[in-house]
């Protein structure tokens, strides 16, 4: 075994918060997946993102405005 793998279960303090953090990412990724990727809008459509709402995200604005994103008010 790798010695980072080691690391990770040395002990019983180590094993728990190992074992910890191993769930409570689980549980983010079930609840961010389906809001971010699955149910969520990549279109450029208000009609759409509106009736997405609570269920999925609207990515539709970051592609229309992603140069005020990543620039913000500077002139291109």
């Amino acid at each position: 075994m790798s010695e980072s793998f080691k690391a990770l279960f040395n002990g019983r303090l180590n094993s728990v918060i190992t074992v910890s953090l191993l769930i409570l990412f689980a549980w983010l990724a079930s609840e961010l997946l389906p809001w971010g990727l699955f149910n969520a809008v990549f279109a450029v459509d208000l009609n759409a993102c509106r009736e997405a709402r609570g269920e999925g995200a609207c990515w539709g604005v970051v592609g229309e405005k992603w140069k005020l994103i990543i620039f913000g008010r500077y002139p291109f």
